[in-house]
Order: C-alpha cells, then sequence, then structure tokens
C-alpha cells in the first residue's frame, strides 16, 4: 500500500474515531443530563443527512413507519444530530461539541410529550441543579460547581438574583419553563461570553456554555470615556455623506458602553471595548442612528455601522475605499508638491540639458504616482459598482406577480451582473415606501457575485391577502400580507440603495410585475436546502425529485424523493432537501447561487437559491 494511500486511510480512520466520541457524548448528555434514560433503546449511528431527514420529516407531519424505542444519532465536524424515538414521544436534538465540551444543545419534542408539565419554579430550579452537577461530572469543569451551588441556593431562598465578588445568577420564571443564566465577572462587567445559559421545562431543552469556548485576554483599560465618543463621534460623521437615506439628519442622543468582546485576529479571546451608539435628531426609516466600536485597551478602530430597527449592521468595509483613495489622494499631494519644489530650486542651478532629464525625470515620477492613486488595492474581492461603473446597470430587480385560482403571491428577485474577472461584492439595503415598512422590511446584505456572472439573488417571496405576517428567513423576506397591506403595495415601490456609494438608488414599482400563473419559490443553500414554495394552484403537487444547477446552468446533481411528500394548494409551503445520498446519486453537493427544479405531477418548479 503506497504511503499516500495509507496517510489518507489513517486520516479517516481518526475522524470517524472522533465522531463516535461526540455522537458518545451526545447520548450520554441525553441520557444523564437532559434525563431521558436511553437504557434499553437501540442505538443507531446514521449518516447526519439521514438524521436530520428525520426530525424535519416528523416536525412537518409526514409520516414516516418508525416503532420501538430506538436513537437515530449522527455528526459532520463538530455537530451532532439525534432523533430519540419512543411509543410515547419522538424528539430531536442538535449538540455543538468543541474540545470535549457541549458549548451548546437544543431539543425539542417534535410529536407527544417528554417528562411531567409543571409551573413550580422550585422544581425546576432542582431539576436545573440536577442537570449542571451531571454535566460538570460528564466533562470534567470544575466551574459547573459553582453555578450549581447557586442554582440551589435560589431554589432554597426564592431569589431571582443570586451574587458574589466573582459571579451572578439570574432565574427567569417563564410559566411551565425556566430561564437560569450564570456569568463570570470581568472586573465589575458581565459579558455573554463568559456564560452558561439553561432553560429547563419537562426536561433540559437548551444549554449554552461559552465559557468553554472563551478567555480573557487582558483586562487593561487605557482609552477613557470621553476619549472614545470623541473618537467615535469623528468615524460618525465621516461616515453620514455615505449613508443615502441619511441625508439631512444629524446625531441627537448618545449612549456608551464598556463590553468584553472577541477579536483582534483571535476569535477566542476578550478584550474590553467601547460600544458608542448615536441615535438620529430625526427619523431614517429602518435607520435609527450609528454606531462606533473601539477597544479599549489601544484605542484601535473595531467596528462601526448602522443601528437599525432590527439591530447592528457594520458598514465597517464599506467606507475603506474612501478612506484608502484620500489617503492616496494626500500621497500624490505630498510627492508633487515636494517634486515641483526640488525642480525649482535645481532649475536655476543646471544646464538647459539637465533641465530636460530633471522635467522627464518629474514626469516620470508624476505618472507614477497617479497611476497608484487611480489604481485599485489588490483584493481577491473586488467592489461592484464604482464611480465609474453605475450600480443602476449593474443591479437589476424582477418582480414576478402570482397569480392562480388558490392563492396568489409576489416574488422579487435581483440580476447581479459581475462584469469583473474576480468576485465583486455589493452592500444594498432594500426597502419599501413607508406605508408598507410594518409588512415588509429588510436589513443591509453583503452580496459576493462570482466574476463574469450574473447571479439571481432571491429579495422577497410574499402570500398576499392572508392573515398571517411572517418574518425574515435567512438572506430574504419570506411574509404573507392581509388586505390593508396588499393595497398599500399595489401603490408601493421597491427601492435598492447601495451602501457606500451615495446616490446610487434602484426603484422599480410592484405594479410593474410580471404576471406568473405556476408555483415558484426560493430557498437557502446550508448544510440542507430549505426550500419554500407559494403554490397559488388549488391543487395539491405531488414531487418526484429535483435537478440542482450551478448559477452558470451547470447540472450539479440529480436526486429523486423516496418518500411522500406533497406540496399543499393555496398557500407558502416549507421543504427540506437533502442534496446528497441517497436522494441524489453521488455525494453531498454545495450549491450557493444557483437553482433547483422540483419535478411534479403538474409540471417543474423552479427554485432560486441563495448561500446560506
Amino acid at each position: 500500500m503506497s504511503r499516500p494511500l495509507l496517510l489518507i486511510l489513517l486520516f479517516i480512520a481518526v475522524l470517524h474515531a472522533e465522531n463516535l466520541q461526540h455522537e458518545e457524548l451526545a447520548l450520554q448528555f441525553l441520557d444523564r443530563v437532559v434525563g431521558l434514560s436511553l437504557e434499553g433503546y437501540e442505538i443507531t449511528h446514521a449518516d447526519p443527512g439521514f438524521v436530520l431527514r428525520i426530525i424535519h420529516a416528523i416536525d412537518r407531519g409526514i409520516h414516516l413507519n418508525l416503532t420501538g424505542r430506538v436513537v437515530y444519532v449522527g455528526s459532520y465536524h463538530s455537530s451532532v444530530y439525534a432523533a430519540v424515538i419512543s411509543d410515547s414521544y419522538m424528539a430531536g436534538a442538535i449538540f455543538e461539541i468543541v474540545n470535549g465540551k457541549v458549548v451548546s444543545y437544543k431539543t425539542e419534542a417534535l410529536r407527544g410529550e417528554i417528562g411531567i408539565n409543571t409551573n413550580d419554579t422550585v422544581r425546576l430550579l432542582r431539576e436545573a441543579y440536577r442537570s449542571i452537577r451531571e454535566y460538570g461530572q460528564l466533562v470534567g469543569a470544575s466551574y459547573y460547581s459553582r453555578m450549581a451551588e447557586m442554582i440551589l441556593e435560589a431554589a432554597d431562598t426564592g431569589k431571582t438574583k443570586i451574587e458574589d465578588e466573582r459571579h451572578v445568577l439570574l432565574v427567569v420564571p417563564r410559566g411551565n419553563y425556566l430561564e437560569v443564566s450564570w456569568f463570570e465577572k470581568i472586573g465589575n462587567y458581565t459579558t455573554r461570553y463568559r456564560s452558561i445559559h439553561l432553560v429547563v421545562s419537562r426536561i433540559v431543552m437548551t444549554l449554552e456554555d461559552n465559557m468553554a469556548l472563551y478567555r480573557v485576554a487582558t483586562t487593561n483599560i487605557t482609552l477613557t470615556r470621553d476619549d472614545a465618543v470623541h473618537a467615535a463621534m469623528r468615524v460618525m460623521y465621516r461616515l453620514l455623506p455615505w449613508l443615502e437615506v441619511a441625508k439631512g439628519r444629524g446625531i441627537g442622543e448618545v449612549s456608551t458602553a464598556l463590553e468584553y468582546r472577541p477579536g483582534k485576529g483571535d476569535d477566542t479571546s476578550l478584550h474590553p471595548l467601547w460600544v458608542v451608539k448615536a441615535k438620529f435628531d430625526k427619523p431614517a426609516g429602518e435607520i435609527q442612528g450609528l454606531y462606533a466600536e473601539i477597544w479599549a485597551d489601544s484605542g484601535d478602530l473595531a467596528d462601526y455601522g448602522a443601528l437599525t430597527v432590527a439591530g447592528t449592521y457594520s458598514l465597517a468595509s464599506v467606507d475603506l475605499k474612501n478612506e484608502v483613495q484620500s489617503r492616496r489622494l494626500t500621497l500624490l499631494i505630498i510627492a508633487v508638491a515636494a517634486a515641483s519644489l526640488l525642480a525649482s530650486k535645481l532649475v536655476r542651478q543646471i544646464t538647459a540639458t539637465d533641465k530636460r532629464v530633471l522635467i522627464a525625470y518629474v514626469t516620470a515620477v508624476v505618472v507614477a504616482l497617479v497611476a497608484l492613486v487611480t489604481s485599485p488595492p489588490k483584493s481577491d474581492v473586488v467592489e461592484l459598482c464604482t464611480y465609474g461603473t453605475p450600480c443602476q446597470s449593474l443591479i437589476r430587480p424582477v418582480i414576478y406577480t402570482l397569480q392562480g385560482p388558490g392563492a396568489s403571491g409576489v416574488l422579487v428577485l435581483l440580476n447581479i451582473t459581475n462584469p469583473r474577472t474576480l468576485p465583486a461584492r455589493v452592500v444594498i439595503w432594500p426597502y419599501t415606501d413607508s406605508p408598507l415598512h410594518p409588512y415588509v422590511r429588510w436589513s443591509p446584505m453583503e452580496i459576493v457575485a462570482p466574476p463574469k456572472s450574473t447571479i439571481i439573488h432571491p429579495l422577497l417571496l410574499a402570500m398576499v391577502n392572508a392573515t398571517d405576517t411572517g418574518g425574515r428567513i435567512g438572506l430574504f423576506v419570506l411574509v404573507a400580507l392581509d388586505s390593508q397591506a396588499t393595497s398599500l403595495m399595489k401603490q408601493a415601490n421597491i427601492t435598492i440603495s447601495v451602501l457606500g456609494n451615495p446616490g446610487a438608488t434602484i426603484t422599480t414599482p410592484f405594479k410593474h410585475g410580471i404576471l406568473l400563473s405556476e408555483p415558484a419559490g426560493i430557498a437557502e443553500s446550508r448544510y440542507l436546502l430549505d426550500v419554500y414554495i407559494l403554490n397559488p394552484l388549488d391543487a395539491e403537487l405531488q414531487p418526484y425529485g429535483y435537478y440542482v444547477f450551478d448559477y452558470r446552468g451547470s447540472l450539479l446533481a440529480s436526486c429523486r424523493l423516496d418518500y411522500r411528500r406533497s406540496i399543499m394548494a393555496k398557500g407558502i409551503n416549507y421543504l427540506v432537501l437533502w442534496p446528497g445520498p441517497p436522494e441524489c446519486g453521488q455525494d453531498r453537493v454545495s450549491v450557493g447561487y444557483g437553482y433547483l427544479v422540483i419535478t411534479t405531477n403538474k409540471g417543474n418548479i423552479t427554485i432560486y437559491v441563495v448561500p446560506g
């Protein structure tokens, strides 16, 4: 056997052994910490995609011929998936395991009921105490013992907050479940990066352990609060002109907080950080203000961006090209001035022939500096829109009005063309006219288009004349609109604002939608494919299989659906597809930007895919 082949087999064996260790830890966690008591269960180690499909099928009410007491468990890198099947319930659990510790766990009863339903806070606290003590013994982590002691104190005293010099425990009763949060202090501050969170109901439903992931790098604070505010204000006033939707606004109320965050090239080490937030003096649609973050131990700028109704959105990379260009322009001005001064002094002292040589030399230097200033910085990703290439010629919204006998809806796609030889990046912020804001809201999104290509980025799938208002899913919006929103949409526009390129906006009226009388949908590509289909017909569809294509139209895989599913009539359907074996006749494929063609008993459905 050749040495390379032997090394490959050894690597596969080590990886398989690590997966089995992760799966064994997850099973012990379910048995000892969660309290499911798996004695007498048949343990089946399976492909993670198969386990996930079982979980999603049960969750969606699809009948599976599963009987007996069995646990299906599978792992992929640090993730472990488990489906627990018993006579009285079916449950799904997901784990993240790092360095032999469960850093994240969540379970959900998909069918039936687990454990005893109670709203007795003391009983739930004693269950939390038992589970934390068991987990500390399982993984050998000493800090769990102090958390267990504080939980027991809360159960005995009835207090919802227990605090000592180094830790804080918070207890939040929420009816038939209980939230328990335990923080380690860093000086006088607490941070979620050094904490453990637990949710207890009939059983332990959720556990998140950040103690195993992050360490404190320093508590040294050299930048005062006032200095941080002054530095942040300079950044915000420089950023204001770059935001099209913030025109005519100024800085209003300012708040400052000290936090500990990971960063500085190490995602596991925590440093002190000043967070300065400033609201606008006048409303500006989705944007409520600006923020800037500055490392308190060094004074370096960490991040800055917009405060939105959905949280914060970083704009740090948007303004960099302007800053780089300004530095290059400054360099050019200084160099030209220095060259002119040098030439004026030397011209008086040299002969005519030397003058011509000197002038030629200075001209060459200036030409080289101009080339330096105008050439883009070397990068693996370039900006899609520049002042020489208007965004309006590269980004085109396409609106489809879905109309059928069973339901109606709207599908919005973006055609994005990248003419460059490198991947091109653009940060956009779609928004709708004010009357439609409560129904359709986007956050800023960064899109990277492959070189020399046109991609289709799904933005919105909406069912109209519905009672539910839905919400945001991944990088696109999935909503149901009531009759009032439907009437407003007929008068409204969708506008694409390009951040970092003042004045670059693309506006299209919803009423200009292209009529489509067949099912359509959008999907998000993660480890699985999360697919959303609006069926405007009054008939249920039976899918048989699907084809996976990349953004260029090249076939990646052909797949079959080996158990019965249906696409319900008159509404938005959710499907989970597994683009790997056994559905597809080859290894799992990664889609990225591309599309699916789903074959059904009523014809084909085209679904556009956005990377997760």
